[in-house]
């Protein structure tokens, strides 16, 4: 007994002794050019959570934003205690380099900006709705009070334009609520959803809506709540709101039956009061015939609702993701659930649909893969890869894709969430926090980053098709500085050119027969041409 006792210390020693090394790993990638990576870092006491030490680490829940040449990034701390907060980061977008960090903790639990709220722009700010806890003696008792709703407008150099804190003990609102709000003109401020129990015996969950005011005074809409009767349900869940016009809101909400291990799925949709209408089960379109599948994000794009589907593969496992994009109806207009490319299941997806363009582009971790991989999606559902990040560093960290951004100048932010491989955890992964960011500019995924458009210039190519020699001519041509050619796979392709009095001339003729696109930059490194053509040989 005695033995068993001292191999189990020696065990539990090793281990805690192997989690005190684990540290943030380096951002090592080798393939596509990255301009810039930046790791925030916070000064955290070191915590163990199980066998692995959390720290500097921060989660990411809201996207970045993007305004005015800079980057802003709202990060939340995985401490406990007098650690928890969070930080806002402004980076310089071209540079990358940190112009200011603003933590907002305080030296008690949990004073600061809670996950589950909202992080916009704002006019020329940005702005962060948040959710302040206080710390307060009862008698002897030391107790934290949470739900304190604050309002949190941010100048350019970091200063608060404005702060707003109810801290009205009975207008508290929790975590457990639909953020973010969807925000009204006039005086009243935002309209939300706090979850709960039903009360009446014919409803188990409801969503009870309220509207705030500019000073974060809640006031709530009875005639307009919504009710659910799902006796064997557990883990509400909501998502939305995903506006489809300006009187037009849509949300769901998930829920989980733990009897049967199955998913489902509601949809309504509002006016901007919260006026519902529509509410209707749509578990059978969301999570197939066996209701296993289910939602992890939402977002509108134009008059669709793109929704992230989990797949599950096994129990315990990341499983299979991919989108489901649906009408404001709630009918599939397009199926990507479990997404497959070039034979491989997607893990982690992160999308953006790009500027001046019918396009989208994905940042794609494959199932037990670490690396990431970028493809352009077209209007048919067409995927085409344009670039890779190769995971060169520590095989047991995984670079998660969280959230892909493109600036005005076309170029792409993407920020991961670092975890840990393990499978000692029954999982791919043991989640982490380590947030990474890095900017990807344009040229190096092929996308379009002219200011102004092939007609603009005035360019023309000629013949397309061709079978030898295209020629491009037109005004704009005298500031051409690299000519490149790109396959419909996204290969880059070596190639001369010559400057004529007709206009710049390549010669193709040892290509293979296809459709490529070439491009033209100019001196200031922008792309001033993107056009496809096809070479075919006519004398087949």
């Amino acid at each position: 007994m005695k033995r068993i006792f001292t191999i189990s210390f020696l065990v539990i020693f090793q281990i805690a002794n192997a989690a005190d090394t684990i540290r943030a790993p380096k951002f090592n990638f080798i393939g596509t050019k990255v301009a810039w990576h930046r790791r925030p870092v916070k000064n955290n006491k070191m915590k163990q959570v199980g066998t692995i030490l959390k720290y500097e680490q921060l989660l990411q829940f809201k996207s970045p934003i993007i305004k005015n040449g800079r980057v802003f990034f709202l990060l939340d701390d995985a401490g406990i205690l007098d650690e928890t907060g969070s930080t806002l980061i402004c980076y310089d977008l071209q540079t990358g380099d940190s112009l200011w960090q603003k933590n907002y903790n305080k030296n008690f639990f949990g004073s600061g900006l809670t996950a589950w709220n909202d992080f916009r722009e704002l006019g020329d700010h940005v702005e962060i709705l948040g959710d302040e806890m206080k710390d307060t003696l009862d008698g002897t008792t030391r107790r934290y009070l949470s739900g304190f709703t604050s309002r949190r407008i941010v100048n350019d150099d970091g200063s608060d334009k404005e702060l707003f804190i109810n801290w009205n003990i009975d207008e508290r609102v929790y975590s457990f609520a639909s953020f973010p709000p969807h925000y009204l003109e006039g005086s009243d401020y935002a309209f939300f959803y706090q979850l709960g129990g039903s009360a009446d015996t014919l409803h188990t969950d409801g969503m009870y809506p309220y509207i705030w005011n500019d000073s974060l005074v809640p006031r709530y809409i009875d005639k307009n709540k919504v009710l659910f009767n799902e006796p064997n349900a557990t883990g509400l869940f909501p998502f939305g709101p995903a506006q489809l016009d300006p009187l037009t809101y849509v949300y769901f909400a998930r829920f989980y039956d733990r009897k049967v291990g199955k998913f489902k799925h509601y949809m309504w949709k509002t006016n901007a009061v919260g006026d519902f209408r529509d509410l209707k089960d749509v578990s059978s379109t969301i999570g197939g015939t066996d209701l296993k599948q289910y939602i992890l994000d939402y977002e509108p794009v134009g008059n669709l609702i793109r929704l992230k589907i989990f797949t599950p593969f096994m129990p315990y496992r990341q499983g299979n993701v991919g989108y489901l994009y649906l009408d404001r109806d709630g009918n599939i207009v397009k199926d990507q659930r479990a997404l497959q490319l070039d034979g491989k299941h997607v893990g982690h997806i992160a999308s953006v649909n790009l500027l001046d363009s019918n396009q989208v582009l994905h940042a794609i971790r494959f199932y037990e893969e670490n690396n990431i991989y970028f493809y352009k999606e077209n209007l048919k559902g067409q995927f085409v890869k344009c670039g890779e990040l190769i995971n060169a560093g520590d095989p047991k960290f995984a670079f998660l894709p969280k959230f892909i951004k493109q600036a005005n100048t076309k170029d792409i932010i993407l920020s991961f969430e670092c975890a840990l491989d393990s499978i000692s955890y029954g999982e791919n992964f043991v989640e982490g926090g380590w947030p990474y960011i890095c900017k990807i500019e344009a040229k190096e995924l092929g996308l379009i980053t002219n200011t102004g458009t092939i007609d603009d210039l005035k360019l023309d190519i000629f013949p397309n098709p061709t079978n030898k020699v295209i020629t491009i001519q037109g005004e704009g041509l005298i500031d051409v500085s690299k000519v490149t050619i790109q396959d419909m796979q996204g290969r880059n392709i070596a190639i001369e050119y010559k400057n004529t009095e007709n206009g710049i001339e390549l010669d193709l003729e040892k290509f293979n027969d296809g459709v490529y696109f070439v491009n033209l930059v100019n001196k200031k490194d922008h792309s001033i041409l993107n056009k496809k053509m096809v070479k075919i040989n006519f004398l087949k």
